[in-house]
């Protein structure tokens, strides 16, 4: 049967199961929705096989993962809903959608390579892109010694965390947001960004301070440039949606693919936030215009935050959505292996935050020891306490389900 048969055929039970689904209509029999289920579940097994590289697998697959879930919903099915959106649905999100998701990435790229040759060839450009005052301030701040003293100073760490995250979830949205316009505000924003960033680099380059500047900047950049090029990966599913229905109608395409890009967007939201804290608390601990060997400490934080971010990036956004993408079953689970799933995730993350957390701990008193211009504040030595307060809490209730479950199947 070919696709467009198949999905002509089916396609008025499939926008019933939508309706029930959206609406939660209480009118509706478990009957008739067990019925819809089965019904699902089975032309989902048949577009496996068949139509394997097409959307409609993947809708029907994201179809028979929402059903599953509206049947088996309690309580305790609604906490492992929170859950399977950070751990399965946001990375099947990315998993489906990567094609622009890379033309994004790839984009931001080539406009950043741009921005930097643009800005070598041409002293005007500088101002031009990044202005006159930013360039002078960012100038004066190299003379002395501080590349990344425009970052600002402690007592202003807490505004500046809130306003910084607060404006990149500005930019990604916007980025987000000019899908809409068949992908020409997304394309726009991403290569004005990119450009301006290229020019920042090149600035950095032509005071030749590059290694120095970008052990700073790239503390908080490489999550935040990261993810505002996803945010427009996201716009580009949008107008993907928009432009390229293929045998959707319009609607049904738009309809779909929004879902998909707002899940994408929604889990970016951590990642600024995490972006945020690090532009406004840490980089400002950046090495600074002296023999990076006198200066160990500041560098070993530079390198840590960086290594951990793109450690973070990798494993959420690449080696996750991949790995889901390749097993061979339905994106549904079910209670058991969800929030088993779910406690090997908060082990991990466990992990990771009491990491960052001693790392903090032990960087905050060599910098205090060795540093006696930086004053770190009360906040450094209370957010590393409390960030291992956390992983030790998530850690022991992870161990702890994961210890009772292997008892219990060894029984």
């Amino acid at each position: 049967m070919r696709e467009a048969v198949f999905i002509r055929k089916n396609q008025e039970q499939w926008s019933r199961l939508e309706e029930v689904l959206d609406r939660q209509a209480a009118e509706v029999s478990a009957d008739e929705l067990s019925k819809l289920f089965i019904q699902v579940t089975d032309d989902l097994s048949y577009a496996r096989t068949f139509y394997p590289d097409s959307q409609v697998r993947v809708y029907l697959n994201d179809l028979s993962a929402r059903t599953h879930f509206s049947l088996y919903k309690n309580k305790k099915e609604r906490k492992g809903r929170f859950f399977s959106f950070w751990i399965q649905e946001v990375p099947l999100a990315v998993a489906s959608n990567y094609k622009p998701l890379i033309l994004s990435m790839v984009l931001f790229l080539v406009s950043v390579f741009l921005g930097w040759m643009s800005a070598s060839l041409d002293e005007n450009f500088l101002n031009l892109i990044l202005g006159e005052d930013y360039v002078e301030r960012t100038q004066a701040n190299i003379n002395s010694g501080k590349p990344t003293a425009i970052y600002g100073q402690d007592n202003f760490a807490s505004e500046m965390f809130l306003g910084i995250t607060i404006n990149n979830i500005r930019v990604a949205f916007l980025a987000f947001a000019g899908g809409l316009l068949f992908g020409l505000g997304t394309f726009f924003l991403l290569v004005s960004n990119g450009i301006m960033v290229g020019a920042f680099l090149a600035l950095f380059a032509k005071y030749q301070v590059f290694l120095t500047g970008m052990l700073g900047v790239f503390m908080h950049g490489t999550i935040e440039l990261t993810v505002i090029a996803l945010a427009g990966g996201a716009g580009f599913t949008l107008s993907r949606g928009l432009l390229f229905p293929g045998t959707y109608t319009r609607s049904e395409s738009m309809k779909y693919r929004g879902k998909q890009a707002l899940k994408i967007m929604v889990g970016l939201i951590p990642f600024f936030i995490i972006a945020g804290f690090i532009e406004g608390m840490l980089t400002r601990f950046a090495p600074v215009l002296a023999p990076l060997s006198e200066q160990w400490p500041r560098v070993m934080l530079s390198l840590v935050v960086i290594l951990l971010s793109l450690g973070l990036l990798f494993s959420y956004f690449v080696a996750l959505p991949m790995n889901l993408a390749q097993q061979n079953q339905p994106a549904v689970t079910t209670d058991a292996s969800l929030e088993k799933y779910s406690a090997l995730g908060q082990l991990v993350f466990s992990g990771v935050l009491g990491l960052g957390a001693l790392v903090l701990g032990v960087v905050n008193s060599l910098l205090n020891g060795s540093d006696s211009e930086v004053g770190s504040g009360f906040w450094f030595w209370v957010v590393p306490g409390f960030l291992m307060l956390v992983a030790l809490v998530l850690g022991f209730r992870s161990l702890r389900y994961l210890l009772i479950q292997s008892k219990g199947q060894g029984v």
